[in-house]
């Protein structure tokens, strides 16, 4: 049986009254028992949680294997981080997403990149050959995930 971490609590939104420190600590105790792969996506809490991840994983980032999602395009519209968000699998958007997933996670790439959401404005078929143009050109995902 696999078990992977979902992050999105690290985002501080949705999920009610909690502590993030208290997330940060469930994070590292699950590593320090061998769960290994964290899911996390660009979307959540608006990157913030990528960000987090970034700073949590820094000393840890080799045990673990990271999963995150691309696709949304949001703008902010209040001071409480909530923001307008659509599907967009464009080539720059997903380009966009990426990177902004990189810097924020602190990576020069990532073991899995999936598609958070299908787009009924992209052809899944073009979307998948972005991903794949994206693992030639630049290397973002070293385990081979997409493109085999």
């Amino acid at each position: 049986m696999r078990i992977i971490l979902g992050s999105e609590q690290l985002g501080g939104v949705d999920w009610g009254s909690y502590s993030i420190k208290d997330c940060e600590r469930a994070l590292m105790s699950a590593i320090e028992k061998g769960i290994c792969k964290v899911d996390t996506a660009n979307i959540y809490g608006l990157g913030l949680v990528e960000k987090r991840l970034g700073k949590i994983l820094k000393k840890n980032i080799s045990k673990v294997k990271i999963i995150t999602k691309i696709g949304f395009k949001y703008k902010i519209v209040n001071k409480n981080k909530r923001a307008n968000v659509k599907i967009d699998l464009s080539y720059k958007n997903l380009h966009e997403n990426i990177t902004n997933s990189l810097k924020n996670l602190k990576l020069d790439c990532v073991d899995t990149c999936l598609i958070h959401w299908p787009d009924n404005k992209t052809n899944y078929l073009e979307s998948l050959e972005i991903l794949k143009d994206f693992k030639k050109k630049d290397g973002w995902w070293e385990s081979g995930d997409i493109g085999k």
